[in-house]
């Protein structure tokens, strides 16, 4: 494995683990939804939709496990309540993580065909000017 993939790796690990933490240990009343965006994005974009979309629903379940397990009182006689958050978290991260990889796949795809482009066209290093037959 290259270190580029540990290091992605790693800092995808490292926020889901802070975001999990901070949702643990401040209680049902203030919540980190919006913070679930950053490791899915960046999964999606690292990684490609499918690790995306796995980490989006990992994530979707282990919150939804959390507020069963942790917050039992607030969740009550209305299990079906977080059931539904739970699946609303889960539909827009999915949607999120396929759009920011099909983002990422097209920049990548547009780099490669740049770089195509900029080998077929001589261009001055200098002046930037596209230059002739004779290298001028």
């Amino acid at each position: 494995m290259s270190y580029r993939i540990i290091r992605h790796s790693a800092t995808i690990a490292v926020a889901v683990a802070l975001i999990f933490a901070a949702d643990i240990f401040t209680g049902p009343y203030i919540l980190f939804p919006i913070t679930y965006v950053l490791p899915v994005g960046a999964a999606g974009w690292w990684y490609g939709r499918a690790w995306g979309v796995v980490l989006a629903l990992a994530m979707s379940l282990a919150r939804f496990h959390v507020v069963h397990v942790y917050e039992p009182e607030l969740v009550r006689g209305v299990m079906w309540i977080a059931a539904v958050n739970a699946l609303i978290r889960a539909l827009v991260l999915v949607t999120l993580a396929c759009l920011i990889a099909r983002v990422a796949h097209q920049l990548r795809l547009l780099s490669q065909r740049v770089e195509v482009l900029e080998g077929i066209l001589p261009i001055c290093a200098f002046c930037k000017r596209i230059r002739n037959e004779a290298g001028q």
